[in-house]
């Protein structure tokens, strides 16, 4: 048990509409077998990926309830904007630049299972792969016309 935490990409593909013309080809291997699941792709709607997980990261898991869940701590599905991924990213940077800032700007949260609240190398380490990841993300970011690609951030414990 524990704080467990997921941010999701869904990439809107709406095959379902025939006037969007978009076709989807799904293939599965398993052990490099073909395997057959009766997917049918006309009903896939979106393509969801786990981008980015954390365990017991409790003070990233503070700010996505103070900036995106406006207080409520209820392991819900929330929306994330690019613009808040950015903003995370840019406070993650600020905070390894500025060690002495940590408490101020990005500070542990306590909770049943949330894990520590020092700043000690696991804080850092959270920290550090926060922002490289999210980074990456924001820089491989790719908006293609047609297909809407939103962010979502769920916790769980």
């Amino acid at each position: 048990m524990g704080l467990d935490m997921y941010l999701t990409k869904k990439t809107y593909l709406g095959t379902k509409w025939e006037h969007r013309n978009v076709k989807l080809k799904i293939k599965v291997l398993h052990n490099e077998k073909e395997v057959d699941l009766n997917i049918n792709p006309k009903k896939v709607d979106d393509i969801s990926e786990e981008v980015m997980c954390w365990r017991k990261a409790n003070h990233i898991h503070k700010w996505f309830v103070d900036n995106v869940q406006e207080g409520v701590d209820d392991c819900r599905l929330y929306h994330i904007t690019l613009g808040e991924l950015k903003e995370l990213a840019n406070l993650c940077k600020e905070v390894i630049d500025n060690r002495e800032k940590a408490k101020e700007l990005l500070p542990t949260k306590s909770g049943f299972f949330f894990g520590d609240e020092q700043y000690d190398t696991w804080y850092w380490d959270d920290t550090i792969r926060t922002y490289v990841q999210i980074s990456n993300l924001i820089e491989n970011h790719k908006e293609i016309d047609g297909f809407d690609i939103d962010y979502y951030y769920q916790s769980s414990w």
